[in-house]
């Protein structure tokens, strides 16, 4: 088992769509070897339909039912209470909307009929009308200034005093914190 003191081992990766929470996740995930929850994987059913926030709040609890998980994913509303009170770490993505914007058009391009989540399927044109709520470029940019204010108010809430939080602003310094921890990694013995 390894362990850092840097990040800790329940760990919650937010940000704005596109910032990389996943791939961080997964990283993370491979350096500490914990395992990375996709939120994503838990919510969407066929059809881009949302489960029930029942069943999403069971499917959490379920996957989060050992010592050591990463989460990707924000859902604060449907899960914030379940997955924050049991993390010790929060990594918030907080990327520059140009950043963002270009991400979501070439990640959607690369997606254009590949499975996602529940048989789902990504178009790339819908998110070109950044006038619809459909579109991850409206998400990105009416959701990030938001996000950010949140963060701040997060940092001061006593609910949250028990979690470490890191703040990452570009590519750069994701890349910084992995390295970090790399360097920090240690090896704990079973059951530690």
């Amino acid at each position: 088992m390894k362990s850092s003191t840097l990040v800790g081992r329940r760990i919650a990766c937010i940000g704005s769509t596109t910032s990389g929470k996943t791939t961080l996740a997964e990283r993370l995930g491979a350096l500490l070897e914990i395992a990375a929850v996709d939120l994503d994987a838990l919510i969407w059913e066929p059809g881009w339909r949302e489960a029930h926030v029942d069943v999403f709040r069971d499917r959490i609890q379920h996957a989060l039912a050992g010592d050591a998980w990463i989460t990707s994913g924000n859902y604060i509303s449907d899960a914030q209470d379940l997955i924050w009170a049991r993390a010790d770490t929060v990594v918030f993505l907080d990327m520059s909307i140009p950043l963002l914007v270009w991400r979501v058009l070439i990640r959607s391009w690369g997606r254009r009929n590949v499975v996602l989540w529940g048989t789902n399927t990504e178009k790339f044109w819908p998110h070109l009308k950044v006038w619809s709520r459909d579109s991850l470029v409206y998400f990105a940019l009416t959701t990030t200034r938001r996000r950010r204010h949140q963060f701040e108010g997060w940092q001061r809430d006593t609910r949250w005093s028990h979690i470490r939080f890191h703040r990452l602003r570009s590519p750069r310094e994701v890349v910084r914190l992995l390295d970090a921890v790399a360097r920090s990694v240690i090896e704990t013995p079973s059951g530690a």
